[in-house]
């Protein structure tokens, strides 16, 4: 007889809320769309040479890490301190309580 080699470390399944779902429950504010849209739009710029600042990307992997605090400092100091043109961002992943 073989051994059962598949799934062997899976102890549950739990279905996840669409994306659709969570995007209506969790709708993003004016400012957020704001901010979003102009860094989307500065980083386009940048990447594609319409802009001669140097992009920076920084962080952790999760806002609910505390230390994402220490990466947006950084950053900030990183910036202040560079002569030259910067724009940074922070690059986040959102882990929703009980839904992820």
């Amino acid at each position: 007889m073989q051994p059962v080699t598949d799934d062997v470390r899976i102890r549950e399944l739990k279905e996840l809320t669409p994306p659709a779902h969570v995007l209506r429950e969790f709708a993003c504010s004016a400012r957020a769309a704001e901010v979003t849209f102009a860094s989307r739009q500065a980083i386009h710029r940048i990447l594609h040479d319409m802009d001669d600042r140097l992009l920076v990307i920084i962080g952790p992997c999760s806002i609910h890490d505390p230390i994402h605090r220490r990466f947006g400092r950084v950053g900030r100091d990183w910036r202040k301190n560079h002569r030259e043109p910067v724009t940074s961002r922070i690059g986040l992943g959102l882990k929703l309580p009980g839904r992820l």
